[in-house]
C-alpha cells in the first residue's frame, strides 16, 4: 500500500515523503493507544458490571461493545484495502449498525434520564426500557440498509472500499440524509435532555436554612428519594459521562465530515485535514474511556475504579421509584410509665408511649418521612435512636444521650424528623441510660414498593427479654464487685410478638408465602427461632438484602434482626409449634437457660397440634451469607484494635471496657464538641480520654478488629453504618481457628462476638458525624462498653454550618448543659478534672475468657440437640 493510500492520496507525493511517514506514524499511534485503552477498558466493564445491579450498566455495556466493534471495522476498511465488493458491503453495513445503534443507544439513555429526573415518569421509564434497544437497533437496521445498497457511481469510486480523493456530490447527499442527519438529531436530543437533566439535578440539590432547621425544596421526597443511593456526586459524574457520549463522538467525527465536505467543494484533496480526521477518528475511543476513569481515578485504586465508575455513571430508577407514594406520617408520643401485667405472674411498671406497652411497631415505605413529637413524662431524660438507620446530614437526630444530643428533659419536648431513605427492618429505642431495659422499644419497618423477593404476606415478630425487677435494680447487682451477687441468677420471661410467651399465634393458609420480620429488641437475652416441619429462607439481615439461604433455624442477639420467607404447607390437617428459645451465656441459670417459649402456627381452629421432636438448634453462620448489592471486600486505609475486658475498677465497681477505657459520657454532647471547635476538632483528646474517641478521616476504610476477652457474649453494633463482616474465629489458647468472609462479604450493623472470639469487621467513613460502637447488651452499655467514632469533622462542620434544631439547644440548656467546647465544655485541651476522675482497672482482677462450671452447657445447646438438654452433665471447669 502506497505511503499516501492511508491519507487519501490516490498516490505518493514525493516532495513530502518524511511529512508523509511522520503522519502515518502519528496516526498509527494514536491507533494503537486508542485500541489499547478501549480494550482495557471494556475488559474491566464487563468483569465489573455484573457486580451492581443497575438496570442501565446493561445499555452502557451495548454501547461500549458496538463502539469497540464500529472503532474495529473502522480501522479495517480504512486501513487495508479490501478488493471483494461483497466483503466490503458486509464490513460496511456492520460498521453502520453497529456505530448508529450505539449512538442512538445513548440518545435513549439521556431520555431515560430526561423521563426519571426531570419529567418523573417512573414507571413509564421502567416499562419501556426494553423500546431502549428495540428501536435504536431497529432504525439504525433501516439506515445502514440504505447506506449499504447504495450504487458505486455515487461514491465516485471503482468500489466501495477504496477511499474517493474527492467524493461525489451524491455521496455526500446520501451520507448526510442517512447518517450525518440522524447522527446530529441524536446529539441535539443528547443535549437538549442532559440540559433539562443539569437544571433539575441542580434543583434537587437546592437546599435553604430557616430558624436553625433544614428544609428542602418544593422537591423534598424526590431530592431525598434521588440521593437515595445516587449523592450528588455520583449525579453529576453520570450527567458528565451521558453529555461527553455524544460530544465526543461529534467532535471525533466532524473533522471526517469536514474533510468530505471541503474536498468536495474545492475538488481537491486536503492531506493535513484528513490526517487530522483519521487521529480524531481513531482517539475517539481513547477520549471515551478517558471520562469513564476521570473522576473515579482520584481517589480510588485499579481494582476499585472500575466497580464504583459504575456504579457513579448511571442512576437506577428503583431508587427513584418512590417519590411518588412519600408520605409524611407523624405521631405524638408521651412517653410515660404504665403498668403491665405478665400473664397473670406479676405486675411491674414499664415505659410505654401514650398508656400502651408493648408499644406496637411503626411502618412506613421507602422514601416516607416520619415525624415524632415527644413529650417526656418520666423523672429522667429520654430520647428516641432509630436503630439501623444512617442518618445522614442528621446526625442530631441518632438519639444518643450525651453523644448526639442532651435529651428531651422531664415536661420537655422535642420532634425527630427521620427521613427513611432504607428499606428493612429496623428498631427504635431509647439511647438513655437502661430505659430500653425498662421497655421503651418497638420494631420500625420501613417497606419497599418493589421488593426483590416474592411473597403473600408479612408477619412482625419482635422478640423480648423481660424481668421481674426494674432495670437500676438490676443495674446494682450486675456492678457489684462480688461475683456471687453480680452473678446471681434472675428469672427471665419473654414478650413475643407483642403477646406474654407462649400465647402467640400465627395464621397461616395453605400454600401462602409469608415474610417473617424477626427483631430482637430485648435487653440482654438471644432468641433461637424455628417452626417445626418449616424450613425457613434467610433473605434479610439488620437490612440488608442477602441471597435466600436455607436453614431450619436463626439466632437473633439483642440489636440484631433477621427476616425469613416461610411457605405454608399444602395440608391445613395439623397445627404446629414455632419456637423462641430464649437463652444466654451471661449468667450461670441451667433451670432456665434455655427457656423454650412456643406458639402455634395455626392452618385451621379446629386442628391438632402435631408436635416434632428431635429437631436440631440449627444456625446460620454471618459469613455464610451474601448480600445483594455483591459489593466486593474493601480493602483498609486505617485499623482499629478494640479488646474487650470487664473487671473491677479503681472505683470499686464491675465495668466493661475498651482497651482498658470504661466509657463515662462528657460534660458537653460529643457532636457539639465536633461542631465548636474548629481545627482542633481532628484532635481526639478534645473529646476526652472517657469518652474513648476515635477521629475517622473521609471516606477512609476502616477495619475494625473487635477482641473479646469476656467468657460471654458481646453484640457490637455500629450507628450511622452497615460494615462487612470480614473474618471471625478464636482467641483461646489451644483453639485458634478463624473463618474468613466470601468475595462478597456480608453486611449487618450488629455483629455478635462470643466469649473468647474475635470478629473483623469494615466499614466507609463516608457518614460526616459522631457515631457510637457498643455492646447492645443495655446493662453492659451502662457498665462502659462502648466508644466513639468521630468521622470526618471538618466535613461535619461544613454540612452545618446552619446549626443544629433550635430544640437541641434548648433541651441541653434546660438541663444545664454546656453546649460548646471540649468533652469538659473548656476551651482547648484544658479538661480539667474529668480525665483524673477515669476510673482505672485492676488487671489481676479481669475476667477470664474461661468459662466458669456450668458454661459447658451452654455451648452444647447453641450447638446440639435442644431436647436432650436435661441430659446433659455440667462438667467442673475451673475459671483460671
Amino acid at each position: 500500500m502506497a505511503v499516501m493510500d492511508s491519507l487519501g492520496s490516490g498516490r505518493p507525493i514525493e516532495r513530502h515523503q518524511w511529512i508523509n511517514k511522520g503522519l502515518v506514524s502519528v496516526s498509527s499511534i494514536a491507533l494503537c493507544g486508542s485500541m489499547l485503552t478501549i480494550v482495557v477498558f471494556f475488559i474491566l466493564l464487563a468483569f465489573n458490571s455484573r457486580r451492581v445491579n443497575i438496570p442501565l450498566v446493561n445499555i452502557t455495556m451495548a454501547i461500549q461493545s458496538l463502539n469497540t466493534v464500529a472503532l474495529i471495522l473502522t480501522i479495517i476498511l480504512l486501513e487495508v484495502k479490501i478488493t471483494a465488493d461483497v466483503l466490503c458491503s458486509s464490513l460496511r453495513y456492520i460498521l453502520y449498525i453497529c456505530y448508529l445503534t450505539s449512538i442512538f443507544m445513548a440518545c435513549a439513555v439521556t431520555i431515560h434520564l430526561w423521563l426519571v429526573i426531570t419529567r418523573r415518569k417512573l414507571t413509564l421509564a421502567r416499562r419501556n426500557e426494553r423500546w431502549y434497544y428495540i428501536i435504536p437497533l431497529s432504525l439504525a437496521f433501516s439506515l445502514s440498509a440504505g447506506l449499504a445498497c447504495i450504487p458505486n457511481s455515487a461514491f465516485g469510486m471503482k468500489n466501495r472500499c477504496t477511499e474517493a480523493v474527492v467524493p461525489s456530490h451524491d455521496y455526500l447527499v446520501i451520507r448526510w440524509c442517512l447518517y450525518y442527519g440522524w447522527f446530529i438529531i441524536a446529539s441535539v436530543i443528547s443535549f437538549l435532555c442532559m440540559f433539562s437533566v443539569l437544571r433539575s439535578a441542580r434543583r434537587l440539590t437546592h437546599m435553604t436554612h430557616m430558624h436553625g432547621h433544614s428544609y428542602q425544596s418544593s422537591t423534598e421526597e424526590y431530592r431525598d428519594a434521588v440521593n437515595a443511593r445516587a449523592n450528588s456526586k455520583r449525579l453529576r459524574s453520570l450527567v458528565f459521562y451521558t453529555i461527553a457520549y455524544p460530544v465526543i463522538s461529534f467532535v471525533c467525527n466532524f473533522p471526517q465530515l469536514l474533510q468530505e465536505l471541503l474536498s468536495s467543494t474545492l475538488k481537491r484533496p486536503l492531506v493535513w485535514l484528513t490526517f487530522f480526521s483519521r487521529v480524531m477518528l481513531f482517539s475517539e475511543g481513547f477520549f471515551l474511556a478517558l471520562t469513564f476513569f476521570l473522576y473515579p481515578a482520584v481517589i480510588h485504586s485499579i481494582r476499585d475504579l472500575t466497580h464504583e465508575a459504575v456504579r457513579y455513571w448511571v442512576v437506577d430508577q428503583e431508587d427513584l421509584k418512590q417519590w411518588a407514594y412519600a408520605a409524611t406520617l407523624e405521631y405524638r408520643w408521651t412517653v410515660e410509665w404504665v403498668d403491665y401485667n405478665m400473664d397473670n405472674l406479676f405486675t411491674r411498671k414499664a415505659i410505654g408511649i401514650n398508656g400502651q406497652w408493648p408499644i406496637p411497631a411503626v411502618v412506613g415505605d421507602f422514601g416516607d418521612t416520619l415525624v415524632v413529637h415527644v413529650t417526656n413524662k418520666l423523672e429522667e431524660a429520654t430520647s428516641l435512636h432509630f436503630h439501623g438507620l444512617f442518618q445522614n446530614g442528621t446526625n442530631y437526630y441518632d438519639g444518643a444521650v450525651m453523644v448526639t444530643e442532651c435529651g428531651v428533659p422531664p415536661g420537655g419536648s422535642f420532634t425527630y424528623r427521620v427521613e427513611l431513605k432504607q428499606a428493612g427492618t429496623y428498631w427504635i429505642h431509647s439511647h438513655s441510660k437502661s430505659q430500653t431495659a425498662d421497655g421503651m422499644r418497638m420494631p420500625l419497618v420501613i417497606r419497599d414498593p418493589h421488593e426483590h423477593y416474592q411473597y403473600d404476606d408479612e408477619i412482625i415478630m419482635p422478640l423480648q427479654d423481660w424481668f421481674q425487677e426494674p432495670a437500676p435494680v438490676l443495674m446494682k447487682q450486675f456492678n457489684d464487685p462480688d461475683p456471687h451477687i453480680r452473678f446471681r441468677p434472675i428469672i427471665p420471661y419473654a414478650v413475643i410478638g407483642g403477646s406474654c410467651a407462649n400465647s402467640k399465634r400465627l395464621n397461616f393458609v395453605a400454600g401462602k408465602t409469608y415474610r417473617i420480620r424477626l427483631a430482637n429488641i430485648g435487653s440482654s437475652f438471644d432468641f433461637h427461632f424455628s417452626i417445626d416441619a418449616h424450613p425457613l429462607r434467610v433473605i434479610e439481615v439488620d437490612g440488608v438484602m442477602v441471597r435466600e439461604h436455607l436453614t431450619h433455624g436463626v439466632t437473633v442477639s439483642p440489636g440484631q434482626r433477621v427476616s425469613v420467607l416461610v411457605t405454608a404447607l399444602d395440608s391445613s390437617e395439623s397445627n404446629y409449634l414455632f419456637h423462641s428459645d430464649m437463652y444466654t451465656d451471661l449468667l450461670e441459670m441451667p433451670k432456665y437457660n434455655p427457656l423454650n417459649f412456643t406458639g402455634t402456627i395455626e392452618y385451621s381452629s379446629v386442628a391438632k397440634t402435631r408436635h416434632v421432636r428431635g429437631s436440631t438448634w440449627t444456625c446460620v453462620l454471618d459469613l455464610d451469607l451474601e448480600p445483594l448489592d455483591r459489593e466486593p471486600i474493601m480493602e483498609p486505609d486505617t485499623r482499629v484494635t478494640l479488646n474487650a475486658y470487664s473487671g473491677i475498677f479503681s472505683d470499686q465497681s464491675f465495668r466493661h471496657s475498651f482497651n482498658n477505657i470504661s466509657y463515662l459520657a462528657p460534660e458537653v454532647p460529643t457532636v457539639l464538641t465536633a461542631l465548636t471547635t474548629g481545627d482542633m476538632a481532628m484532635d481526639p483528646e478534645i473529646y476526652g480520654r472517657r469518652s474513648n474517641t476515635h477521629v475517622l478521616k473521609h471516606l477512609d476504610v476502616v477495619e475494625v478488629q473487635i477482641n473479646n476477652y469476656d467468657y460471654y457474649s458481646h453484640p457490637f453494633h455500629l450507628h450511622g453504618h452497615v460494615f462487612q463482616i470480614i473474618e471471625t474465629g478464636s482467641i483461646r489458647e489451644g483453639k485458634i481457628h478463624s473463618k474468613s468472609a466470601l468475595d462478597i462479604p456480608v453486611k449487618r450493623d450488629t455483629v455478635v462476638v462470643r466469649g473468647g472470639s474475635y470478629a473483623i469487621v469494615r466499614f466507609r467513613a463516608d457518614n460526616p458525624g459522631v457515631w457510637l460502637f457498643h455492646c447492645h447488651i443495655d446493662f453492659h452499655i451502662m457498665l462502659g462498653l462502648q466508644m466513639t467514632f468521630v468521622e470526618a469533622p471538618d466535613k461535619l462542620q461544613q454540612q452545618m454550618k446552619a446549626g443544629l434544631p433550635d430544640m437541641h439547644r434548648e433541651n441541653c440548656i434546660a438541663q444545664g448543659i454546656k453546649t460548646t467546647g471540649n468533652a469538659a465544655g473548656r476551651k482547648g485541651l484544658d479538661m480539667g478534672k474529668i480525665n483524673a476522675e477515669l476510673p482505672t482497672p485492676y488487671p489481676d482482677q479481669f475476667e477470664s475468657y474461661y468459662p466458669p462450671s456450668g458454661w459447658e452447657l451452654i455451648s452444647y445447646i447453641i450447638h446440639g440437640n435442644k431436647d436432650n438438654v436435661e441430659s446433659i452433665a455440667s462438667p467442673s471447669h475451673s475459671s483460671s
